[in-house]
């Protein structure tokens, strides 16, 4: 059965690298492809996302989406818990989101990997990222392109992120609205979201924290983390 909006429990916007994942997507493609140094100067510049992200996109140019998406699938380890969380998140009736910076292709990748751990269909789950463009022999063409309007709504940690994670949020909100992420684009989807979750790692930063309700490592312990999500604001 397919549930109509006014059917959904309420929203839950997820981040992909570091969140769904034990690692940060891009570099571990960069990695296979020998690449990684190079993609590791451009993450750690102090220039803002999105130019990071069309920086990243020139380096990929030239390259098949479908090897940099076998890759993906290939190697990516999801974060514990994370498939019965997902799972779970579905049988209860929630909207579930992923928002991400990563590119749409390789968050595709990271779903497929989930659903089939799963054996479930997970079409219902949406994605929101920016695009690698790529011609007629899906060749990467080194330019992004995005399947949704895109406005920045400013915070005062504002990294100028090419996908406003906050405006997606606050676009497609359906009813009571978690958020989980792990750094700072996230926290901006904490300001708009009822109940926020940070997942420990790499990337945590104190604003972070300061946005967050609560803080776990993984998904392993879903009932509290479910109990959470479903207590009354």
């Amino acid at each position: 059965m397919t549930l109509g909006s006014q059917d959904y429990k309420g929203s839950v916007f997820l981040d992909l690298d570091y969140t769904l994942t034990e690692e940060r997507s891009i570099v571990l493609v960069g990695a296979k492809l020998g690449l990684d140094r190079e993609i590791i100067r451009i993450l750690e510049s102090e220039k803002p996302e999105y130019i990071k992200s069309v920086e990243i996109a020139r380096l990929l140019k030239g390259l098949k989406i479908d090897l940099i998406k076998k890759i993906v699938y290939e190697n990516t380890v999801l974060k514990k818990g994370v498939d019965r969380f997902i799972s779970e998140l579905i049988n209860e009736g929630y909207s579930i989101n992923i928002v991400t910076l990563t590119y749409k292709q390789i968050a595709e990748m990271v779903l497929l990997k989930i659903s089939e751990v799963l054996d479930k269909d997970l079409s219902s789950i949406k994605i929101y990222a920016p695009i690698l463009e790529t011609d007629l022999d899906n060749v990467v063409t080194g330019r992004l392109v995005f399947d949704v309007s895109n406005q920045r709504l400013k915070t005062p940690f504002c990294i100028e992120c090419s996908l406003c994670k906050r405006f997606i949020v606050k676009k497609f909100r359906m009813g009571k609205v978690v958020s989980i992420g792990d750094a700072r684009p996230d926290a901006c989807m904490f300001l708009e979201s009822d109940r926020s979750i940070v997942v420990k790692s790499p990337s945590n930063r104190y604003i972070v924290s300061l946005n967050a309700d609560l803080v776990i490592e993984d998904f392993s312990d879903l009932e509290s983390i479910m109990r959470f999500i479903k207590e009354k604001s």
